[in-house]
């Protein structure tokens, strides 16, 4: 019997000692910086950082679905940035092109990121949606070098050094398969509680958007009313039909009646990464959230906008942002929009008492689902009083 005790205490000592060694050769994550940042329509993280010497302070959208680091063409050509020839190409929900590189770094508050290659693209349209000018996007090529712990009460990101990270005791656990943009399980729970991957896209201003293809399978979209819309991404518009979820969960978390997005997907990009479609920042926001690349681990926890509301409204109208105006830059066929007599082209002067001129403070206006809202438009230099009524799209 005191054999058997010493065996027993030997594999004690021995489990104990590894686990020592492991902490001991693992060092223990360090804070390198703490960085603001603002919210765009939908939750987009936007933060300000430098490239290279160059005193310019530019704006980068936080994208967990972009595969890489990059520059919009504009900034390039304005900044003077030396570009280098390439084959590589970007793929997104609009389209695909080939893009040149730019060798540099990249300065943050506090942490400059070296040895960078910054892909090339036309984000144009990102500032037109924004409202602010859209100078690149941060993705895979700078968050696999830290931990980032992002803080939406406190709007900030604490950029940590790779290593032993403790993660809070409260929340959720969970491990994305990440080949350059990070593959999630969760459930969408209409005809079954099969889980399947998403990708975990921090840069989607949405709650949940499916291939038409998986739709079908999964979701009874005929016994549904479609709402059809128009969304920007990278390649430019594309279009799509607003719907809602009865029920999606994400690690332990449930939510009901979630704003979905169904498109065709004609560039494959969700076949390409085998998922059904993405979850976006509308519903991650709702959780603070550390990004552990190295690990293969994100840890979510609810914060004080768990139980924000949904956007339900729908008006058929897209807005955009140019020359210093917020324009109607799109009324889709028989919404209430066009019901409203809005036509495109409009100059937005104010909605309800907002003469803001902002294009965020003016859509969160529109996601109004009771009573009407009063539009103020400008059409050939004449002004025109519009009253719109929303639909709630469940």
């Amino acid at each position: 019997m005191r054999s058997v005790k010493l065996i027993i205490f030997h594999i004690l000592i021995l489990f104990l000692a590894s686990n020592f060694s492991i902490a001991q050769i693992e060092p223990k994550a360090k804070v390198l910086t703490t960085c603001s940042f603002r919210q765009l329509i939908g939750g987009v993280i936007l933060l300000k950082a430098q490239i290279g010497d160059l005193p310019d302070t530019l704006n980068f959208i936080l994208d967990t679905g972009s595969g890489g680091i990059s520059l919009d063409s504009q900034t390039v050509v304005n900044l003077k940035l030396p570009q280098i020839a390439s084959d590589r190409t970007v793929r997104g929900i609009a389209g695909i092109h080939k893009t040149n590189l730019v060798n540099s770094y990249l300065q943050l508050p506090g942490l400059l990121v070296d040895s960078l290659s910054f892909h090339i693209g036309n984000y144009q349209i990102l500032t037109s949606v924004y409202g602010v000018e859209i100078h690149g996007i941060i993705g895979y090529a700078l968050l696999k070098r830290f931990i980032l712990a992002i803080n939406f009460d406190q709007q900030s990101i604490t950029f940590y050094s790779n290593g032993f990270f403790k993660y809070s005791k409260r929340g959720c656990l969970l491990k994305p398969v990440i080949h350059f943009v990070p593959e999630q399980n969760a459930t969408l729970i209409e005809n079954s509680k099969e889980q399947y991957p998403f990708l975990f896209d921090m840069g989607a201003g949405l709650c949940l958007m499916l291939s038409q293809k998986f739709a079908q399978k999964n979701i009874a979209l005929k016994d549904r009313k479609l709402y059809p819309k128009l969304a920007e991404g990278i390649g430019g518009e594309i279009e799509m039909n607003l719907t809602v979820v009865k029920k999606f969960k994400l690690g332990k978390y449930a939510f009901r009646k979630v704003p979905t997005y169904i498109f065709e997907d004609p560039y494959h990009l969700m076949a390409q990464h085998k998922i059904g479609g993405l979850i976006g920042i509308d519903l991650l926001r709702r959780f603070n959230i550390v990004l552990n690349y190295s690990k293969s681990e994100f840890h979510i926890t609810p914060n004080s906008h768990f139980d924000d509301q949904f956007d339900y409204a729908y008006s058929g109208l897209e807005l955009c942002y140019a020359d210093s105006m917020v324009l109607i830059c799109n009324v889709i066929s028989g919404s209430p929009g066009e019901k409203a007599g809005l036509k495109k082209g409009d100059i937005l002067i104010a909605v309800g008492a907002n003469t803001s001129n902002d294009i965020i403070q003016y859509k969160s206006y529109l996601q109004k689902t009771t009573g009407k809202i009063q539009l103020i438009v400008k059409r050939n230099g004449t002004l025109f009083n519009h009253d719109l009524k929303t639909i709630r799209i469940y």
